[in-house]
């Protein structure tokens, strides 16, 4: 009976060890696969942004399309989802993505459509009135394009002359300059954002993080879906003692933010994507 018993107990050991090793196998796995999920992302989104520089450059009508479309404050902030731009026309028939063509192949355009499906252009407001989407002369100013490039918030910046400088967190531009960014605000989902992003995108619905982000209503721009017995307005969510610890990753900086400019007249946006503590280059 004892032997029978200790077999039993080997064998449940075994098991055990083999389902542990399969677990670590499988976090492996997904963590490899979340890591070049990440490095493909960030290789478009800097070809992208390298695409980006030249049109901004060599046509002043997609600088004003991109502030008037920043204009809007789609979400709140000056952020502009690029497939609902993609393919305005512009006066002379053609869209920014036939533009970006120039630069960018068909396969590279179909990655960035299917992995960064909120790819945002972001128009920034910098410190000493250097810039910003309301000071913008479209006509004279064309700025640089910057993207983040790593988990330290270093910066990399892309010129029209086609050079490229890499700024570290705790440095802002004091120049005009365009950010390319994936919105977090804005995220896929399995409901629809508004039916202008779901024609632009097949089988791709994004959705607002919260609804205190849309900005949506009353706009002409796009027709909003909402979802079944939402209130008008968002209800309140209860205090927590640690409200960060509760937050995804991508929005900490947010709150972060938050905190250290709540009482001051600091440069939220500018932290998340720069770093705090800034010192302007100009």
């Amino acid at each position: 009976m004892m032997k029978n018993f200790v077999l039993v107990f080997l064998v449940y050991l075994s098991v055990a060890s083999c389902n542990e090793s399969l677990n670590d196998i499988d976090k492996n796995v997904v963590s490899a696969t979340f890591l070049e999920q990440s490095e493909s992302n960030l290789i478009l989104k800097q070809k992208f942004s390298s695409a980006l520089v030249k049109v901004l450059g060599q046509n002043e009508e997609v600088r004003s399309l991109i502030k008037e479309e920043a204009l809007k404050q789609i979400d709140f902030d000056y952020d502009v989802l690029y497939c609902l731009i993609k393919d305005k026309q512009l006066k002379n028939g053609v869209t920014l993505e036939e533009y970006l063509e120039k630069y960018l192949t068909s396969d590279e355009l179909k990655c960035i459509h299917k992995q960064l499906p909120t790819l945002t252009l972001f128009v920034p407001t910098l410190p000493e009135n250097s810039f910003s989407v309301h000071s913008w002369n479209t006509i004279d100013e064309l700025p640089a394009v910057a993207v983040k490039v790593s988990d330290n918030n270093d910066v990399k910046i892309y010129y029209g002359n086609g050079e490229t400088e890499v700024f570290p967190a705790d440095i802002i531009p004091g120049f005009p300059v365009v950010v390319v960014k994936e919105n977090e605000r804005i995220v896929r989902n399995g409901e629809i954002l508004s039916k202008t992003v779901s024609e632009n995108i097949e089988e791709t619905n994004l959705i607002f993080v919260d609804e205190i982000f849309n900005n949506l209503h009353g706009k002409d721009l796009v027709n909003t879906k909402t979802r079944a017995n939402r209130p008008d307005r968002p209800v309140p969510l209860p205090k927590v003692d640690n409200p960060e610890d509760y937050l995804p990753a991508n929005m900490k900086k947010t709150y972060e933010a938050y905190k250290i400019y709540k009482n001051t007249t600091g440069w939220q946006r500018d932290y998340i994507y720069y770093g705090k503590d800034l010192l302007i280059i100009i």
